[in-house]
């Protein structure tokens, strides 16, 4: 039973538009962006995540972007020498944010490392609350071992558990509803995502296992009937292959299980507009992803 198609829709995007605080992208490919949000937000997207943003980025979008019925959130907290940067664009009329966001980071060996921020969301209409955690892991090719990596995502699920999960469990409150959301440098496949974060393509089994989220992201790791890219990031310099599937929206069991709300399984999860296609596949832009989308639907 559905009423009358209450629908949240969420964005992730790695925009490239700033590495810490130094500019990346050229007022050119800036205008694709800002057109991109627009259009996002004219089709009343609930919630856009941004990463890789400078706060001057963000004083930019409030400029050149219709936020009209959105308010717009920037969290740039410091992790040991370097530091969060996600912005957050959410409707006014559907979500509220509670509390302050909290990072989540990892010290190995005197490094600090940039898990997640997690963030709680009020949903207006039902009541419920959506626990969301946003990360943008490092890329491999800066020399980031699996060793690191194993402790990152471990360290994640270990928080996801133990700050989320097993709250709730204890105070009967029943499956909590949590959306991971990222560019975690992994494909869906990844032992970092499947074994130690505990994500799956089974639908069926996250059903059955309260456990384990619900990763749909492994549908776009081939080709589809009158698409061109394979993936949400391309690599121009790809030996064997230029696409992966690096930015992820992944859902728990309370999703799946769908007595109040679930996750609507979809094909466009990537969205490769044509103006965006253009700019990532051209040899000297400086973007390289793709924005992903999920929705979620209220049940009763």
């Amino acid at each position: 039973m559905y009423l009358e198609e209450q629908l949240i829709s969420f964005i992730w995007w790695n925009t490239s538009l700033s590495f810490g605080k130094k500019r990346n992208l050229e007022d050119e490919s800036r205008k694709v962006i800002f057109d991109t949000i627009n259009k996002f937000t004219s089709s009343d997207v609930d919630c856009i995540v941004l990463t890789e943003i400078s706060e001057e980025d963000v004083k930019e979008i409030r400029v050149e972007c219709n936020l009209r019925g959105y308010k717009i959130r920037s969290i740039f907290d410091k992790v040991g020498k370097t530091h969060f940067d996600f912005c957050v664009i959410y409707k006014n009329a559907t979500l509220e944010i509670l509390g302050q966001p909290i990072k989540i980071d990892k010290i190995v060996n005197n490094k600090s490392y940039k898990l997640g921020v997690r963030v709680k969301f009020f949903e207006k209409n039902s009541k419920e609350i959506f626990h969301t955690i946003f990360s943008h892991w490092p890329a491999r090719i800066y020399g980031t071992d699996i060793q690191k990596r194993n402790e990152m995502s471990a360290r994640l699920r270990f928080s996801i558990e133990s700050d989320i999960i097993e709250k709730y469990r204890a105070d009967e409150l029943g499956e909590p509803f949590i959306i991971l959301l990222g560019d975690y440098n992994e494909e869906p496949f990844s032992v970092h995502l499947s074994e130690n974060l505990k994500s799956t393509r089974d639908k069926f089994l996250v059903k059955k296992k309260p456990d384990l989220f619900y990763n749909p992201f492994w549908g776009d790791l081939s080709l589809k009937e009158n698409q061109q890219h394979i993936g949400s990031y391309y690599f121009k310099k790809g030996d064997i292959t230029r696409w992966y599937t690096l930015d992820q929206i992944m859902y728990s069991h309370a999703f799946v299980d769908g007595k109040e709300w679930e996750v609507v399984d979809f094909l466009d999860r990537i969205m490769a507009f044509p103006e965006l296609f253009s700019l990532i596949t051209d040899n000297e832009s400086k973007l390289d992803h793709f924005p992903i989308l999920g929705i979620i639907r209220k049940v009763n």
